[in-house]
């Protein structure tokens, strides 16, 4: 949280977009995670949302959601946070700005919400629809290995 951005996405996240979420599936629950979360983003967190922190192992935490969200509303640069939440097979709903740089295929596309309203319902859909989030998950694997694993990386630089 070092990174404006995130701590604006953070807030952002809890403030407008998982209310919204929250009044469709009233037990949702977002994880919060990473080090330097400022004091008045974690008070914000309440029954709906839990700091964790700084995790060590992002794997225990990607295997216990169905998606992330990036909610950024300015930045610049590809998202690592996007890629790495895509390379553990869990489908990351984003705004456009977290989706700048990213040559996402059509079928990931999906995952980009113009709107909180639109960020919440897709939130919702990936956690009542099983083959939704499966399906996303597979082709968020298949695009990162596709785009960036070692063997693509290493026709690029050829």
């Amino acid at each position: 949280y070092a990174h404006p951005p995130n701590v604006d996405a953070a807030r952002h996240l809890l403030q407008a977009v998982l209310p919204r979420a929250r009044e469709a599936m009233p037990g949702l629950r977002a994880l919060l995670v990473g080090d330097g979360l400022p004091r008045d983003v974690a008070a914000l967190a309440g029954p709906g949302a839990e700091v964790l922190g700084h995790v060590p192992d992002l794997g225990e935490v990607f295997d216990r959601v169905r998606c992330t969200v990036a909610p950024l509303r300015y930045g610049a640069g590809i998202k690592g946070k996007v890629l790495t939440s895509m390379a553990h097979g869990v489908p990351c709903v984003m705004s456009p700005v977290a989706a700048e740089g990213i040559a996402l295929p059509e079928p990931l596309r999906w995952l980009i919400a113009d709107s909180d309203a639109e960020a919440a319902a897709k939130i919702v859909a990936l956690h009542r629809d099983d083959p939704l989030a499966e399906r996303l998950g597979e082709a968020c694997l298949a695009f990162v290995r596709e785009e960036f694993g070692a063997e693509s990386v290493g026709r690029k630089l050829a």
